[in-house]
């Protein structure tokens, strides 16, 4: 009977070990889900003809859908300066997010903006308010990327050559902050509060300082990131650094996004394949976003024959996040989820403070506990029939 008596000792104890060593959930060991997405077509104006299709090649739907619409350009075909309810229910109705890449336009000499210091005295309010107004009404979350490339020294016009967009004379990097928060501030208190704002850099290598003499300040940017261009013989981290390194000293706490992307050259098969299968997921884990530039016009395209196969056979990876978000409610960055197997649009894993969902953690302890209660009750009845049977 002491043998019996030891032998349960030691399964109990055995039980409470291993129950012990059940651990919660946490983002360490779990992996990560990105946003992916693309800008397809040869207009500014979003097609989603052109999305779908691009989809339906390369066989996989995009999770962030961009498209550009400018301020003070009048309605063509190739700009919708207002609020696009119809677009935007579009983009939802299919799964995606939408990515509006937004500001005056400043290249184009018909339509010629480049005073910064009068957004920041109110010429251009009324079509901001109206802009928040109807973002409210419309009251889904989405991306919109603000006069973006701002440090984009290509652009200078002018002797100045500051490369502050939207790149004129007599503008500053304190003009540029002063601008981007009256633009923020004036959307909000429209009621275009669902809006992740999305701070993105030229890709010159900025440096440090540059950086911060344009950031600004956490409470008007959402995500940070820059355009990255590879060309043929050229790395990924050869066109993003020092430039992305540099942007997460600066704003260390916000997540980062590639919203524009391409490869320029003959054949970029092997390029897409290394990036989506172990650059982006191995080196710049970080990343939360990355948006695809497919215009073909400009020699920039996936889904030609050589390259379309091996970015198809990648992109499938479920670290890349589908359409999957026609019932997102909360803002994209609460939604990003800490497994590759499956997204839901209306649970969100981590809020911006970084602080976790409890409900992630609470389901492994009560298993533990509960395991450990069983275990427990087990040992006691074995020991009253065991003590029964020596009588």
């Amino acid at each position: 009977m002491k043998r019996k008596s030891i032998v349960l000792i030691a399964i109990l104890f055995s039980c409470i070990f291993l129950t012990s060593n059940i651990k919660p959930i946490s983002a360490s060991n779990e992996t990560n889900q990105i946003y992916w997405g693309a800008w397809v077509g040869n207009s500014h104006i979003g097609n989603y003809n052109l999305l779908t299709n691009f989809e339906g090649q390369v066989g996989k739907g995009v999770s962030i859908w961009n498209w550009i619409q400018l301020w003070n350009r009048p309605q063509d075909s190739e700009n919708i300066p207002n609020f696009d309810t119809a677009l935007m229910n579009q983009a939802r109705n299919h799964g995606v997010i939408p990515m509006v890449s937004w500001g005056p336009e400043s290249g184009n000499p018909n339509f010629p903006f480049h005073n910064l210091k009068s957004i920041i005295d109110g010429s251009q309010d009324a079509y901001l308010i109206k802009w928040g107004q109807d973002s409210a009404k419309w009251g889904h979350p989405y991306f919109v990327r603000l006069m973006w490339e701002f440090t984009g020294s290509w652009t200078y016009d002018k002797p100045s050559k500051t490369g502050i967009y939207p790149w004129g004379e007599n503008n500053s990097p304190q003009l540029f902050v002063q601008a981007w928060q009256h633009v923020v501030d004036t959307v909000r208190a429209s009621g275009g509060t669902q809006i992740s704002w999305v701070w993105c850099t030229g890709d010159v290598g900025d440096s440090v300082s540059a950086l911060r003499s344009v950031y600004p300040g956490d409470r008007y940017v959402d995500w940070v990131g820059t355009d990255i261009y590879v060309y043929q013989g050229q790395t990924f981290d050869q066109a993003a650094q020092p430039e992305l390194n540099n942007i997460r000293t600066v704003a260390p706490n916000k997540p980062v996004m590639i919203p524009e992307t391409a490869f320029v050259g003959a054949d970029s098969s092997n390029y897409w394949k290394n990036l989506l299968t172990n650059v982006l997921p191995n080196s710049y884990s970080y990343v939360k976003a990355v948006v695809i530039w497919e215009m073909p016009s400009g020699g920039f395209t996936v889904v030609d024959s050589k390259t379309l196969s091996s970015f198809g056979q990648a992109i499938l990876s479920s670290y890349y996040a589908p359409n999957v978000f026609s019932n997102l409610n909360n803002l994209p960055i609460d939604n990003l989820r800490s497994t590759g197997e499956n997204t839901n649009p209306n649970k969100a894993l981590t809020s911006p403070s970084g602080n976790s969902d409890d409900s992630v953690h609470f389901a492994p302890t009560v298993a533990a506990v509960s395991v450990t209660v069983v275990v427990i009750m087990v040992g006691v009845g074995l020991l009253v029939f065991f003590k029964k049977i020596k009588r």
